[in-house]
């Protein structure tokens, strides 16, 4: 990960001029803005740049950003590029002779695609295509499992998609030269086949994400969902930057307090709904232990990357827990379900909706007013499964129990334990449940807060929208759509009944 465009530009070994080439499969903000904002600050360093905008090219698109009407695919990166000062090549193809895309079409369609389990497992080329795939599939329908014969043709339209990319990116590559090359996030199913393409032939490359707020961008040279490459940057920026270290801790603070008042800083906030204090009868309990669940869909989605340690699945670590706790007659179990699951559909919701507990359980469900945060207070021992709860606990000096790997789980915040035997054990010593040390929390806030290189062309104005070169590039914000795909009217209806009660709540508050 890189301070800024010039220590990640001055890595490059080559001279100048550089050859750079941007990949873009989607047209969305504020990712295609930050495209744009990269290419103008190698024109400005003299370089050559290449966009290969293939939006219009793939079969597959996702279900965000302005690409719902066929006809406007283009129209707010050709608006973009019009703003752009100085030469750049534009490949709207993808370069590949028609027997080439005959060929991978139809091993696309031979590809057997069955189960997310088989599919997860799939490689081609060598290369993992198949967690690709499902990572799209996960981001769109939001829901932890779901049926690929259902949707075969949308599976299959993602699979051609990766199969196209990565075949087209080695086409680019070998064809012309090309000293850095640029694609977003490294994930999805487009992105992942380029990302390999880079990767196989040994091409320098930067990998382009969000940064701590919407003023800034992120380059790094791994997946933003690697638990490990994060956590390494997490120590290395807390050593490099240039502030002093109380300053650096001041802005952790900040960070965390933030998180606590329901701001929105990195992305959006799930707790600005909850106005209600711990019931009375929970703060009565002997010793209160809570679980704060996290969204499955989210774990699916990163795929391997995060490389998950512990219970295998959050299902299996909350039975686990429920089992272990209702054997400890000192301790009531508080499951306080992820507030995200509010705007999912019923099958996200299934599993929390049927558990079955004991009469020392009491269930938070996603649309409860309970204060996250006057939980965690109230909280003896606070257990995650990955949830940035888990580190919040830790700076609100709390005990904090990981079940699962999470993004600070080498930073000494939490307790860990790896199986049921071990979570018993853990639970029957409530002497165990120390606070570790908050220095691994303020590093954590502290990159939550900092990390990134500020825009220069680029002006937002919210998460998914705002101005480059003053210029407005999409007709509404991109993040409209995102509310509709999947065709799940049940939440669209549910968000949109959110909405308008907080914006009744906003006009009277009397509410």
């Amino acid at each position: 990960m890189f301070f800024s465009f010039n220590e990640s530009r001055s890595a490059v070994d080559a001279k100048s001029p550089l050859n750079v080439v941007f990949f873009e499969t989607q047209e969305a903000s504020p990712h295609l803005e930050t495209t744009l904002e990269l290419a103008q600050k190698h024109l400005d360093c003299g370089d050559n740049v290449t966009i290969c905008f293939w939006t219009a090219a793939l079969p597959y698109r996702e279900p965000w950003g302005d690409n719902q009407s066929p006809e406007s695919i283009g129209a707010a990166f050709r608006k973009g590029c019009e703003k752009l000062d100085g030469p750049v090549r534009i490949l709207t193809t993808l370069g590949l002779a028609t027997s080439q895309e005959e060929f991978l079409g139809q091993a696309a369609h031979d590809l057997p695609v069955h189960t997310i389990e088989q599919l997860k497992n799939t490689r081609w080329r060598d290369f993992d295509l198949g967690m690709g795939i499902v990572s799209s599939l996960a981001s769109r329908f939001k829901v932890p499992s779901f049926d690929i014969i259902e949707h075969e043709q949308l599976c299959r339209d993602a699979v051609l998609t990766c199969m196209l990319s990565y075949e087209a990116t080695l086409e680019i590559t070998r064809s012309a030269k090309c000293d850095l090359a640029y694609v977003f996030n490294g994930r999805f199913c487009g992105p992942r086949g380029i990302l390999r393409a880079l990767q196989a032939e040994a091409v320098e490359h930067r990998i382009h994400e969000r940064g701590c707020d919407m003023f800034h961008y992120s380059l790094m040279t791994d997946v933003p969902h690697s638990r490990t490459y994060i956590q390494k940057h997490i120590r290395s920026l807390w050593k490099a930057y240039r502030d002093s270290a109380e300053s650096r801790r001041s802005r952790a603070r900040q960070f965390f307090n933030k998180r606590r008042e329901g701001a929105s800083t990195g992305w959006l906030s799930y707790t600005s709904h909850q106005d209600h204090s711990v019931p009375e009868e929970l703060l009565r309990s002997h010793r209160l232990v809570s679980y704060f669940a996290s969204s499955d869909d989210e774990f699916l989605a990163i795929g391997d990357a995060f490389e998950q340690w512990g219970f295998k699945t959050q299902a299996e670590a909350v039975l686990a827990l429920i089992v272990a706790t209702e054997a400890q007659t000192h301790c009531h179990l508080v499951i306080r379900v992820h507030p995200g699951l509010r705007d999912k559909s019923a099958d996200a919701r299934k599993f929390w909706e049927n558990l079955k507990t004991h009469e020392r359980c009491t269930v938070l469900t996603a649309d409860s007013p309970v204060r996250t945060y006057d939980l965690i207070d109230a909280s003896d021992l606070v257990v995650t499964y990955g949830s940035t709860v888990g580190v919040e606990a830790n700076y609100q000096r709390k005990p904090s129990l990981l079940l699962g790997s999470a993004f600070y789980d080498e930073l000494a915040v939490a307790h860990k334990v790896f199986s049921t035997a071990e979570l018993a054990e853990f639970l029957r010593n409530p002497e165990k449940w120390n606070v570790h040390d908050e220095t691994g929390a303020l590093m954590y806030g502290f990159y939550s807060a900092a990390h990134g290189i500020p825009f220069e062309y680029y002006t937002p104005s919210t998460l998914f929208s705002g101005r480059f070169k003053d210029e407005e590039l999409f007709a509404a914000p991109g993040r409209l759509s995102r509310f509709s795909f999947g065709g799940l009217t049940e939440k669209f209806r549910e968000k949109c009944r959110r909405i308008f009660g907080e914006l009744r709540s906003v006009a009277d508050p009397r509410r």
